[in-house]
């Protein structure tokens, strides 16, 4: 408990209640066990220091975390629209070359939309009736102009190397989470016993604001 409860009463303390003028608070003792003793001779102003420093480490390493994380999703995001998915259920003639070509490169044939994932679906499929390593080293005439030089294109290669980054964005991003939390814990433990607090209790505050 503390006496004065409220700010208010304390700046409104009557003058009997004061000593030689001055108004004073009260409040019961910690207990012997809670104290940090070998904290008791660091002065206020030198822990107030510490506790900026701790503050201003805490908001770096949380806004570079957060960064990073942001940097990783945002590669997913450009990869997953290199190549999109869809539900090959729903694909007529999966096994039609030609049509995969022109939904790739629909921009060159004049097309109004493209990229439906008919190259997935067309991948996908020739994986399962053929040797994998024939299917990524399966060559597609692209058209004229494109970027891709010697007028072919390994389109199942570039399709996987697409669908394995994105899995290891997917996979990488969820295990940079859990390092993250795992050195912002030990991070903080840090920081706190770095404020040199003269209480246990206000180092459970200190770690809780944190």
């Amino acid at each position: 408990a503390t006496y004065p409860p409220t700010f208010c009463m304390w700046l409104c303390q009557p003058n009997s209640l004061r000593i030689n003028g001055y108004r004073v608070s009260v409040e019961n003792a910690p207990q012997p066990s809670d104290v940090i003793w070998e904290n008791l001779g660091v002065p206020a102003i030198e822990r107030f220091c510490r506790q900026i420093f701790t503050t201003t480490v805490t908001f770096a390493a949380l806004a570079l975390s957060g960064i990073v994380l942001f940097l990783v999703e945002d590669q997913k995001r450009q990869a997953l629209r290199t190549y999109v998915s869809t539900d090959c259920s729903l694909v007529e003639d999966v096994g039609n070359k030609d049509l995969v070509v022109q939904d790739t490169f629909w921009r060159d044939f004049n097309q109004t939309t493209g990229n439906t994932g008919r190259l997935e679906c067309y991948c996908l499929d020739q994986f399962d009736i053929n040797d994998p390593t024939a299917v990524l080293e399966e060559e597609f005439a692209v058209p004229d102009g494109n970027s891709l030089t010697g007028g072919t294109a390994e389109l199942c290669r570039d399709w996987a190397d697409t669908y394995f980054t994105v899995q290891g964005l997917v996979y990488g991003g969820a295990l940079l989470v859990l390092f993250t939390n795992f050195l912002l814990r030990f991070l903080l433990r840090g920081l706190v016993s770095f404020e040199r607090l003269r209480s246990r209790t206000a180092e459970v505050v200190s770690g809780a604001l944190k």
